[in-house]
């Protein structure tokens, strides 16, 4: 049963990260600069010390992995997320001047 919460703890946890906007830019930003320096840091002054264990190694460096896929992918997310608000905010706007109450404008869907 613990599990199960442990689940729903993280679930919860991410839907607030992706709605909040400046939640989401903030770590995008702190996973980014983490991703940056574990990369020059692996590179330079510990790669003597990670090349003596390969399970310290594989670690290390899939831990800069996740770093980098998961700024991708909140990246990836922010920008679906910008331009869903640009074409609701489109919608708004024709509306509001044009007094349109058809939706279906053929440039909204690219």
């Amino acid at each position: 049963m613990s599990r199960l919460v442990d689940i729903g703890f993280v679930v919860a946890l991410c839907k607030g990260l992706l709605a909040d906007k400046q939640l989401r830019r903030t770590a995008t930003l702190w996973l980014l600069l983490g991703a940056m320096l574990m990369t020059i840091a692996g590179a330079l002054p510990l790669a003597a010390w990670l090349t003596e264990s390969p399970v310290r190694f594989l670690l290390y460096w899939g831990v800069c992995a996740w770093f980098t896929i998961t700024t991708m992918l909140l990246a990836a997310y922010d920008m679906l997320s910008v331009r869903r608000e640009a074409v609701r905010e489109r919608r708004r706007l024709r509306r509001e001047i044009f007094g349109d109450s058809d939706d279906q404008d053929p440039r909204d869907d690219r």
